[in-house]
């Protein structure tokens, strides 16, 4: 064959631009030198026909180019298919496409081994990737490698990769590291002072990944309760302590640190003691001692002395307040008091010991009286009720005699009584 007939390639060749941006037109023209009467085209693509029909027309026109039609395009003349043209290379520049992302290694990221991060894209020209936590910039690499990875480290990554037509994010890539129970606390509600018979709860709060599956809380070293909320419903003062929250993942566990529980509640238990123990007798010193168990402790302490009609006492009250609530206390503390005798009251003995009355003029009142051998006598300047002491054991009726109801009257008591007493004498009221 001689150059310039249908059988001679050189003929035949693309006229085509060498270079298009995607979304573009194009034109290819198969040019020949050769004398062919009326010829047919055929258009091939990477060496594969783009039409099983010839084409008249020597032109192939790309009406919107995308990065698909980049390849290398050849033509040739019908019934010579064998015979075709220098191939001609079309590209096409395109903004990246299709970025992807990988862990490696898959699987579990334990805290202190080593990751990596993989960023992949096409584009054309080629792309540059940089990596992103958030809106932070990481690394300007298609590759961001950890080599000790932490609790830090965890979160969303982005790849960005870009080129001078454009640029194109990944995926979010969730990065997650495990690690055992760290920043572990506990909370009290409510806050402020937990008073005794309300309701309270305790909540453990920690970081750890995976999250914890297991709570354990402990009063000192006992454990009390399981679950992240550990709640008291009906709060008392022997659940005063300190209580820690242990939490457990697949990776470890932890304790927190301690928290104290102090709950409020009013004064309990008060007694009253007195000293010297024993008999008391008048002019000696005496000391009432008042004790009590309270959160807050009791900060007042206020004492009585309350005199009934017939008996001289002394009461105590150990008095504190929360809230509304009121603990009272009392003590009783016989006094041996000694009475001077009325001047001119006649008497006589009686029988067990006792001191009889005789008659006075009617419509008087007379009232019995302890006279303590020994002792100091007081002048009588308060009503008789108030100023005669009269032994528990006797009967009420005899601490009031009338004499106009009889001629004797005498005040019984048992001998064995105590105090033991020396003698009684029946005294008359002064007006």
């Amino acid at each position: 064959m001689v150059e310039g007939t249908a059988a001679n390639p050189m003929c035949l060749r693309v006229k085509a631009p060498e270079e298009v941006t995607e979304g573009e037109t194009a034109d290819l023209t198969c040019k020949t030198t050769c004398n062919l009467p009326d010829p047919t085209f055929i258009w091939y693509k990477n060496g594969h026909p783009l039409t099983t029909k010839t084409i008249k027309n020597n032109q192939l026109h790309l009406q919107t180019v995308s990065s698909e039609d980049a390849g290398s395009y050849s033509c040739a003349v019908g019934g010579s298919q064998h015979l075709r043209s220098t191939a001609h290379n079309l590209r096409v520049r395109y903004r990246p496409k299709r970025v992807s992302v990988s862990i490696s290694p898959s699987g579990e990221i334990v805290e202190g081994s080593s990751a990596t991060l993989t960023c992949s894209s096409d584009g054309n020209p080629p792309v540059e990737c940089h990596w992103f936590i958030g809106t932070l910039l990481v690394v300007k690499e298609k590759n961001c490698t950890i080599p000790s990875a932490s609790s830090v480290d965890s979160g969303e990554y982005k790849c960005k990769c870009m080129n001078e037509l454009g640029e194109r994010y990944s995926e979010a890539l969730t990065l997650d590291v495990w690690y055992p129970t760290k920043s572990i606390s506990v909370s009290i509600s409510p806050s402020g002072e937990i008073v005794e018979g309300s309701s309270v709860n305790l909540t453990c709060s920690s970081n750890a990944s995976p999250p914890v599956k297991i709570y354990t809380w402990f009063k000192g070293s006992t454990p009390v309760g399981e679950g992240k909320t550990y709640s008291i419903p009906n709060i008392r003062s022997e659940d005063s302590g300190e209580y820690t929250c242990q939490s457990r993942n697949d990776h470890g566990e932890r304790r927190s640190t301690t928290v104290h529980l102090d709950v409020w509640y009013p004064p309990k238990n008060i007694s009253v003691s007195i000293r010297p123990s024993g008999e008391i007798v008048e002019g000696s010193s005496v000391t009432l001692t008042c004790s009590s168990d309270a959160n807050p402790p009791v900060k007042n302490y206020t004492w009585f002395k309350e005199v009934r009609s017939y008996t001289t006492v002394f009461v105590t009250v150990g008095l504190a307040c929360i809230g509304t609530v009121i603990i009272v206390c009392f003590v009783y503390l016989l006094i041996r008091r000694a009475k001077r005798t009325v001047q001119g009251a006649p008497s006589r003995p009686c029988k067990d010991n006792n001191t009889a009355l005789i008659k006075y003029a009617s419509g008087e009142v007379a009232y019995g009286g302890l006279k303590d051998k020994g002792s100091s006598f007081h002048e009588i300047d308060e009503d008789a009720n108030d100023t005669y002491v009269v032994p528990d054991d006797l009967d009420d009726p005899y601490a009031n005699v009338n004499t106009d109801s009889a001629e004797v009257a005498c005040m019984n008591h048992d001998k064995d009584g105590s105090p033991d007493y020396e003698n009684v004498n029946w005294n008359r009221k002064l007006d």
